[in-house]
């Protein structure tokens, strides 16, 4: 299985002192293959999925100086599957090769929390 992702940040806003949200735009491509083997065939399958999703998190600033601070971050994401494809090749006594599409049709959603510290280079 791999999977490339990106995240663009479209927003990041003071709510008071200590606090911050943040929103943006994310990309995933995930893909893998599948491989049964049988004693008299084998069976190789190649997927690959799009998602595009919206993620939010809340920022509290834990502790700060002049130039370094420490923050928690909790939030989640909603993703849609935009494209969804499936590659299938069967050996048999013949060889049949099969192409498809997969459907998700629901949104997922997903949550996350994590620390950070930042760095401050200009002041």
């Amino acid at each position: 299985t791999r999977s490339v992702s990106a995240f663009l940040l479209i927003r990041s806003s003071d709510l008071l002192v200590r606090w911050s949200i943040e929103s943006g735009l994310s990309y995933a491509q995930l893909s893998s293959n599948i491989n049964y083997t049988f004693t008299s065939y084998i069976i190789e399958i190649e997927q690959r999925l799009k998602y595009i999703g919206i993620p939010v998190n809340v920022n509290y600033q834990l502790w700060s100086s002049r130039y370094f601070s420490v923050y928690a971050s909790v939030g989640g994401m909603a993703e849609k599957m935009v494209e969804g494809k499936q590659h299938m090749v069967a050996t048999k006594p013949s060889k049949q090769v099969e192409d498809g599409s997969v459907s998700i049709r629901p949104l997922q959603f997903s949550v996350n929390g994590g620390m950070g510290a930042e760095f401050k280079f200009v002041d």
